[in-house]
Formats: structure tokens, sequence, C-alpha cells
């Protein structure tokens, strides 16, 4: 947890995050996922299209090979 206008969001916010990252590789092939969760509290600023949710969940695929 991180404390004290964590990046912008306010004086005071605090920001919980998880992230999850499997992994699969195959020869020199690999294919990664990382799912991530933020929840921000205590913030003047947030996510979403009027920046007042608290909640934001990112997916990021990646793929390719390793040489």
């Amino acid at each position: 947890m991180a404390t004290g206008g964590y990046f912008g969001y306010g004086p005071g916010s605090s920001a919980f995050g998880l992230m999850i990252t499997p992994n699969y590789v195959d020869d020199g092939y690999f294919i990664r996922d990382e799912l991530s969760y933020v929840r921000l509290t205590n913030f003047s600023s947030g996510f979403g299209q009027n920046a007042t949710s608290p909640d934001q969940i990112r997916d990021i695929v990646e793929t390719g090979f390793w040489f």
C-alpha cells in the first residue's frame, strides 16, 4: 500500500495493487498475461471518464520469441 498523494490522486490518497503474471514458454516462444487491479482510497482524482471511480482493472498480453 502506498500513501501520501500517491502518483497524483490527491493529498492523503492511498492505493492498493495486486498483479498476477502467468507465463507459458515453449522452446523460444513465450506468451505472458499481466492482469492487475488497483483500488484507491481518500482520492480526489480517480479512474474512469469522470475520474470518480476508485477501481481499475488492466489486462495486457505479451507474446514473442526469445533469442
